[in-house]
């Protein structure tokens, strides 16, 4: 897990508190992935707020090799604004600004950064609403009589049944 300090590679932020989210940080292992292009996931310690914004900096990444990693050109331009030929970086420079506030604030310089972005969680109602709305269809299907089974028998293998390995409940 990644620490709460200052030093760490990856931070993510909340840009409403400033608080630091305890996190997991890890390169995909997966053995077909290509080393040069493995995605890195950060996880967080625990869920974070409905409705908030967190901001995530990465920094000091290095290569297997030991070399560090470099940030894109785009990322590089907008983080010392400077300007990509070809590229519009002015337009998206304003939104990041903020995201460099904030992962200053706490602890992670812009100029160590490889990487930057904010997201926002969604609301509860807007992480649940579609499950809510299938539940609610399935019970009107059904009626008021449900699927028109009943129970007769359910057997626990926890309770010294003998039930086949692999077969935590037969119903």
């Amino acid at each position: 897990m990644e620490q709460s300090s200052s030093g760490s590679t990856t931070v993510i932020v909340d840009a409403e508190t400033g608080e630091r989210v305890a996190h997991f940080a890890e390169l995909d292992g997966w053995e077909a992935t290509d080393p040069e292009r493995a995605p890195l996931y950060l996880r967080p310690a625990r869920r974070l707020r409905e409705g908030a914004r967190y901001a995530v900096g990465i920094r000091g990444l290095r290569h297997p090799d030991g070399s560090l990693v470099a940030p894109s050109a785009f990322f590089a331009a907008l983080r010392d604004g400077t300007s990509v030929e070809g590229a519009d970086v002015d337009s998206r420079r304003p939104a990041l600004e903020e995201v460099f506030t904030i992962l200053g604030a706490a602890g992670a310089p812009r100029d160590e950064l490889i990487a930057a972005w904010s997201f926002e969680t969604g609301s509860g109602a807007s992480i649940t609403r579609d499950l809510l709305a299938m539940r609610d269809a399935a019970l009107a299907e059904l009626g008021p009589d449900g699927l028109g089974c009943t129970v007769t028998t359910v057997e626990d293998a926890s309770e010294g049944d003998t039930l086949p390995p692999g077969i935590w409940r037969r119903i």
